[in-house]
């Protein structure tokens, strides 16, 4: 993990809660983001996507991913190779192809901060992964993880993703290693662990706009200072 006192410069969350604040102050528009933490055939990206045109938020999935390659000046699909992947991947696949112009995991991290703390400022929008909960101040965000039992994961991505049964399950562990791979060896944390999440969603039993509805009245209870905040459809 990178050392704390780096960390602690790339996030700079003081300035971001000042920020904040000071729109608050001004009783300027505000609506705090949403980020959702989802393990793959989970149905998160669906339920996001859902939520953010819901809400009229914007949605950053792959955006985000965009917004980052802008800011390092690097070609989307570079940064696509390596997104949501540990630093083992990230070192390999960017020390040989930019060798001697080696982009280091630090930078790399750093821009995805300075990304993810940008769009925590402007609010109004739902950020997929990329460990975006733990880089943005708790107390303006609804952190969301949404989860559903491995089997029935596998299942989805059976029906969803048109591959046989073995193929499934061997994208849901990669997928899985990965992001978990990514989150412990940037922000050194466990993914799955529910304190750092305001909701988790099982949804075995739930579809995507009931899940939707969930996480839009935690959204409700935790920032009841959002007025006119509507919910269309």
């Amino acid at each position: 993990m990178i050392e704390e006192l780096i960390v602690a410069d790339l996030l700079n969350k003081e300035r971001v809660v000042e920020s904040i604040e000071a729109r608050l102050k001004k009783q300027a528009v505000f609506r705090p983001i949403i980020t959702i933490s989802r393990q793959p055939g989970s149905g998160g990206k669906p339920i996001g996507k859902y939520l953010a045109k819901k809400l009229d938020f914007k949605l950053y999935d792959k955006q985000l991913i965009h917004k980052v390659s802008e800011q390092m000046k690097l070609p989307t699909k570079t940064l696509e190779q390596v997104d949501e992947k540990g630093r083992s991947g990230v070192f390999d696949f960017v020390n040989n192809l930019f060798d001697p112009d080696y982009v280091s995991d630090e930078v790399y991290f750093r821009s995805l901060c300075q990304v993810v703390l940008r769009l925590a400022q402007k609010g109004s929008s739902v950020l997929m992964g990329r460990g975006a909960n733990f880089i943005v101040p708790q107390m303006y965000a609804l952190r969301v993880r949404v989860v559903a039992p491995y089997r029935v994961r596998v299942a989805r991505a059976v029906e969803y993703e048109g591959v046989d049964w073995k193929k499934a399950r061997d994208i849901i562990k990669e997928v899985s290693a990965e992001r978990s791979r990514f989150v412990k060896e940037y922000m050194g944390k466990r993914i799955s662990t529910t304190k750092y999440y305001d909701l988790t969603i099982n949804t075995t039993f739930l579809s995507i706009e009931d899940s939707a509805k969930i996480i839009m009245k935690a959204y409700r209870a935790k920032f009841p200072e959002v007025k006119n905040l509507k919910f269309r459809g």
